[in-house]
């Protein structure tokens, strides 16, 4: 197999023929695997129904046609936070900030509601969040595919 593995960045609202048709390229050209890629300009919400319909369209067309599926378990980076999603849920699962005072270095967590993009990902309990929005919601849908046509994430 081709070690080859792009990045594909799923943008814009992608029908079934786009998907097939570029998974058809990717496949001419000599790729035989992607990682499907969510990322800024999907019109599509991360985990929603509509990206788990890309997901299922593109799984579908590579186990039909000898290709391989990567997922990248994130909406843009850095993983953990489901698309900025786990920060909101609890200020013990925002990433923390280092300020330094009068001297003092302290550590404090951001805040669930500016939070951009991180999540405390030495917080036991935000990684069971994060793991409980992503990968078990793709399991639920495509844990047919897992070590066949989906080779991990």
């Amino acid at each position: 197999m081709n070690p080859i593995i792009p990045m594909w960045a799923l943008t814009g609202h992608p029908t079934t023929e786009q998907l097939h048709r570029e998974l058809k390229k990717f496949r001419a050209g000599g790729v035989e695997q992607v990682m499907l890629y969510p990322r800024s300009g999907c019109e599509y919400e991360y985990m929603s129904e509509e990206w788990f319909r890309i997901c299922g369209d593109c799984i579908s067309f590579a186990a039909e046609n000898g290709m391989k599926i990567w997922l990248y378990d994130e909406f843009n980076w850095p993983s953990g936070s489901c698309g900025r999603r786990v920060p909101k849920l609890s200020r013990e699962y925002c990433g923390k900030r280092l300020s330094k005072e009068n001297g003092k270095v302290s550590m404090e967590y951001a805040d669930p509601e500016t939070a951009k993009f991180s999540a405390d990902l030495l917080n036991p309990e935000a990684v069971d969040r994060f793991i409980e929005m992503t990968h078990e919601k793709y399991a639920e849908r495509f844990s047919p595919y897992f070590g066949t046509t989906v080779l991990g994430f």
